[in-house]
């Protein structure tokens, strides 16, 4: 039986632990939907700085965040000091879906750990090409976790 977590994050930093068979802790954060805040200088410095002092193995930017822009995606690739991945919102491929795949350079993704598979989806696609990506991607493995990040609620058929 496949183990799937589903994880929602738009408004709010989650983090979630893992003990995997080893005893290390896998620790991520998972951001977005922060682009009324991007531009404040000491909020955008807290929300960093607290992301750091937890010291995440990977930490997840789920869109609507300016990620189409170089400015942004290259403050968030160094000021976190974590290995950082992207899924795209509905802001970045309104308008910029070019520019989005040309500077992260993917709309899906799949990282994979010892224990965990994260999914990085992109939820503007269409049904068709999500479900295909999830067939194809997600692992049997009952020793193993799949972690779906994502920007939208993918069960939302309204969307």
């Amino acid at each position: 039986m496949k183990k799937i977590i589903y994880i929602l994050i738009i408004y709010f930093i989650a983090g979630f632990n893992y003990l995997n068979s080893e005893e290390k802790v896998l620790k991520f954060i998972a951001i977005g939907h922060i682009y009324p805040i991007i531009d404040d200088v000491k909020i955008m410095e807290k929300l960093i700085n607290k992301i750091n002092s937890h010291q995440p193995d990977f930490v997840f930017i789920l869109g609507d965040s300016k990620l189409h822009d170089l400015k942004y995606l290259n403050m968030f690739k160094s000021r976190i000091n974590s290995k950082i991945f992207f899924s795209p919102g509905n802001h970045e491929l309104r308008k910029f879906k070019k520019r989005y795949e040309k500077n992260v350079g993917y709309l899906n993704t799949v990282i994979k750990t010892k224990n965990i598979k994260f999914l990085l989806i992109n939820s503007s696609d269409n049904v068709e090409n999500i479900k295909n990506f999830l067939k194809k991607n997600l692992d049997d493995n009952s020793n193993s976790y799949n972690v779906i990040l994502t920007h939208h609620r993918i069960w939302d058929d309204t969307l």
